[in-house]
């Protein structure tokens, strides 16, 4: 593998993680913020904030942010569809472009 390949490679590889950790982190916010009230024994929801008593700090408000914060995805998982279909579009148009012209082709 070349330097330039690895380059492309790099850059393809970092605008797809940042991708899909932009559209899907409001997502992992509301499973994160569920697996952790389980846990503690709390009660979570969208409707109104619930105490929350870990290691003697009350993170009810934090949970319940957290929780909300998960209707985002409704708009961020159709942008990081789109984002990705676009992404995916400049990889192939990139290779067939490199493939060419290391063929010699215009």
């Amino acid at each position: 593998m070349t330097t330039r390949s690895r380059s492309l490679a790099l850059t393809y590889g970092v605008a797809l993680a940042v991708i899909l950790l932009l559209s899907v982190s409001p997502l992992v916010s509301v499973l994160g913020a569920g697996t952790v009230a389980e846990l503690a024994g709390c009660q979570i929801d969208e409707g109104s904030v619930h105490p929350c008593q870990i290691g003697g700090s009350d993170y009810g408000e934090m949970l319940y942010f957290l929780t909300v914060l998960g209707w985002f995805s409704l708009l961020t998982l159709p942008f990081g569809a789109v984002a990705l279909m676009v992404w995916l579009g400049a990889l192939v148009v990139h290779l067939v472009l490199s493939s060419r012209r290391s063929q010699g082709m215009p």
